[in-house]
């Protein structure tokens, strides 16, 4: 046969060579170990020269080459892959060369791609189709291949179409249940990759045939109940969905699924060691007055509690005691540990303290001398505040009262009733002045009902409740419009107004119900959650400037504000040391509604858990 004057370059990119045959014939070729050496070297040339100039559509037809490329021996396969890799290893540098070149960087990945997809399909060229068999292909170069494109390449494209092509090699050969076990492994250790894993494992659940035993069951089981703390709600959904596909039951015991969802969430409880509860600043006594506390019949932790007396000279004399938390050092373990935990969470049936169990027992204020901080103030016979004062103190709790008795107490004038009496009409008196803080209770009093929720013990309308949720809101509305006055770094509890047209609606058609309409304002003003802020927009639901201070034994944010209140009230720490200290506030309010979320988000997933055990 006559050669052709046409060249090598023409012949290849004409797009008239279809067939082996006719390449062999126009080069005049007889080996094909001879055709593979050329068109290998042709094909790296390419590579070497491509640039930005490059037409990269002619370059797409110049990859056509490699569709020629037929290896029909192991040792022709050696060759090929001799070639792949140092190709590939082109391509890197190019990509390092070229790497301004958006365009081309995507291209030269393509052509990653392409390549590694070239080297699969020769890798398995001597497929018998009829009989399945792999007679130069043992399972130990499968297994290689497979591991190399999921743990080495990252490849799934690959993987795809090498299980698409010979799925009976791969169920035959591979050894499915240690590939599946490792892809796990390596999706609860690395995050980043979970994306890709879980397409890995769809894949493999999928394409190849899993017959697990009892004991591989077991153990696939104990990995992820291990470490499904670890994991997202979706993703942990995906891993559910790979068990159930494999028949694995998911068997975790409560206790453990509780550290799991702890753990996910980042509650995580830790030792402390040598925990020392020394204070710097010197109490004042305050034993003589009648510190009672007024909680919940299953409260075994009390953080604040209240005195009241008449003076002689007529005026009203109330004593709010916050326990005194100032000596835990902003930074140290047990600091950490609190804030790790940002409050004590209350779900069905389980009770999660902020603090160590021992720090928050020894701290309660139970029957006793007891340190804490005491705020004091003073009121005439119109119950109008006259005076106030903060100091560290030692009180002498008299009583631990629940909310019950304080009924029976004022009904029957029993022991404490002087108290009683003298605080339910300071409290009267305190509710019109706070303006909105009765309806707003008895409001989400309402919500609590309508959602079928057990409704708290504090929340119930008694005289204790009334007493106590009052003394409360007086004494964080106070301590905030102090700070707002002082214009300084503080921590407020604000609560928008959700602009809702239903709500607007209803408005303006019961406007002119003066009851009605004040309930839906209300209503109005709840819609938004209370979050925490340094600027001091106000709570729109209670209608007051507003910061949490009362419990700091259990909620992060009242700790972080009594921190504040004792360095510059009772420590008398210098303006600029203490607009330093607290420079980042508004950062820590931030991330104090998040935290706040994140416990919320934790208890309705706990109590979901709790539902589907019953």
């Amino acid at each position: 046969m006559k050669r052709s004057n046409t060249s090598i370059d023409d012949i290849l990119i004409s797009g008239r060579i279809n067939s082996l045959k006719i390449i062999k014939n126009e080069l005049r070729i007889k080996r094909n170990i001879s055709l593979i050496h050329f068109l290998m070297r042709y094909f790296r040339t390419k590579v070497s020269e491509l640039n930005y100039s490059v037409d990269l559509n002619l370059f797409i037809e110049i990859i056509g080459v490699l569709r020629f490329i037929k290896p029909e021996t192991p040792q022709e396969f050696e060759v090929v892959k001799e070639y792949v890799e140092s190709i590939k290893l082109l391509i890197q540098e190019k990509q390092t060369e070229l790497g301004e070149n958006k365009e081309m960087v995507e291209f030269l990945c393509m052509l990653n791609e392409r390549i590694g997809e070239f080297l699969i399909e020769t890798r398995f060229s001597m497929l018998d189709e009829n009989n399945q068999v792999f007679p130069n292909i043992d399972a130990k170069i499968i297994k290689s291949i497979v591991n190399d494109y999921i743990f080495a390449y990252k490849d799934y494209g690959h993987l795809n179409l090498l299980l698409s092509l010979y799925p009976d090699m791969c169920k035959a050969k591979l050894d499915s249940e240690a590939i599946l076990i490792k892809s796990l492994r390596e999706y609860f250790a690395k995050p980043q990759e979970r994306e890709f894993l879980s397409r890995i494992m769809t894949l493999l659940v999928t394409k190849l045939d899993f017959y697990l035993s009892v004991e591989v069951k077991g153990n696939i089981r104990d990995l992820c109940s291990r470490n499904f703390c670890k994991l997202s709600t979706e993703e942990s959904i995906f891993i559910k969905e790979i068990l159930t596909t494999l028949g694995i039951k998911e068997e975790i015991k409560p206790e453990q699924k509780l550290y799991l969802l702890k753990t996910r969430f980042g509650i995580n409880d830790f030792e402390l060691k040598d925990l020392n509860l020394s204070y710097t600043e010197v109490p004042v006594d305050m034993t003589d007055r009648v510190a009672i506390t007024i909680d919940d019949s299953e409260a075994c932790i009390f953080d604040d509690a209240f005195s009241i007396k008449k003076n002689k000279d007529g005026t009203l004399e109330l004593g709010l005691y916050i326990v005194d938390t100032s000596f835990i050092e902003p930074g140290s373990p047990l600091d950490i540990y609190a804030y790790n935990h940002f409050s004590s969470i209350y779900a069905d049936g389980l009770w999660i303290s902020m603090l160590p169990w021992e720090v928050s027992a020894d701290l309660s204020l139970n029957k006793g001398l007891k340190r804490v901080i005491a705020y004091t103030f003073r009121f005439n016979s119109n119950y109008e505040l006259i005076d106030s004062n903060i100091a560290p103190a030692i009180i002498n709790v008299r009583s631990n009262l629940i909310y019950d008795e304080t009924t029976t107490i004022l009904k029957e004038r029993l022991k404490f009733y002087e108290t009683l009496s003298l605080a339910s009409d300071l409290t009267e008196a305190l509710v019109d002045s706070l303006g909105t803080i009765d309806r707003y209770h008895r409001i989400k009093e309402r919500f609590r009902k309508s959602g079928n929720n057990r409704i708290p013990e504090k929340y119930l309308y008694t005289p204790g409740n009334r007493i106590i949720s009052t003394f409360a809101v007086f004494l964080n509305n106070y301590i905030a419009k102090t700070f707002k006055r002082l214009n300084v770094p503080f921590i407020y509890c604000v609560n928008g107004i959700e602009n809702s047209e239903d709500v607007k609606t209803q408005i303006e058609v019961y406007g002119h119900e003066k009851d009605i309409c004040d309930i839906l304002r209300a209503l109005q003003k709840l819609n938004k959650e209370s979050t925490f802020s340094s600027i001091n927009t106000g709570h729109r639901g209670l209608g007051l400037d507003y910061t949490q201070t009362t419990n700091p034994v259990r909620f992060y944010p009242s700790l972080m504000v009594q921190r504040m209140t004792t360095d510059f009230f009772i420590k008398g720490m210098p303006l600029e040391e203490y607009m330093k200290k607290y420079a980042t506030v508004e950062e820590q309010a931030r991330a104090f509604t998040l935290l706040k979320r994140r416990n919320l988000a934790f208890t309705a997933e706990y109590n979901n858990l709790c539902k589907d055990e019953k």
